[in-house]
């Protein structure tokens, strides 16, 4: 033994040997992923009224909440499936999700530019500094990321999503 029996110093090995390349099947099972992007996606929603509301830390939390988004998302795809590549059933998830994932924040820019072009004029929200554009484009690439992951993990079948969160 390498610790000499230490229990305290087992217990700091513990993540080093819990999380390995190959042993486990993802970072997180699909049920998880669904329930930290909803969160992620809250958070990146509040930040965003925030910034509307004027105030400069909303951009922030729009930030982090798209910064850890993304982040699950890589370290749970390149956790899951290691170095080899794709199978057809991922594959094919992988792009109805990206596809919904960017279909829903273009409808909504869509929608809401085509109603600001007629309503500007009666009072209808609007940019007017810089911290609330970025915090638009950042709250619409969190959004692709988000809800291609709540797409990801929807669309994984439900015999796929026991094997994931059973190895």
């Amino acid at each position: 033994m390498a610790n000499k029996g230490n229990c305290n110093l087992e217990r700091v090995d513990w993540p080093a040997f819990r999380i390995r390349i190959g042993e486990r099947s993802g970072f997180v099972g699909p049920r998880l992923q669904i329930f930290l992007a909803a969160c992620f996606l809250m958070v990146a929603l509040s930040g965003l009224i925030m910034a509307i509301t004027g105030k400069e830390f909303g951009s922030d939390l729009v930030f982090i909440a798209m910064i850890f988004g993304l982040a699950m998302r890589v370290v749970n795809d390149w956790q899951k499936r290691g170095k080899r590549s794709l199978d057809e059933r991922e594959r094919a998830i992988m792009w109805k999700s990206n596809a919904w994932g960017a279909i829903v924040p273009l409808t909504i820019v869509i929608g809401y530019t085509l109603l600001l072009s007629n309503f500007a004029d009666d009072g209808w929200w609007f940019p007017q500094q810089d911290f609330q554009w970025s915090a638009i484009s950042l709250a619409l690439v969190a959004a692709w990321g988000l809800i291609s992951l709540i797409a990801n993990g929807v669309m994984t079948p439900v015999y796929a999503a026991e094997l994931d969160e059973d190895d």
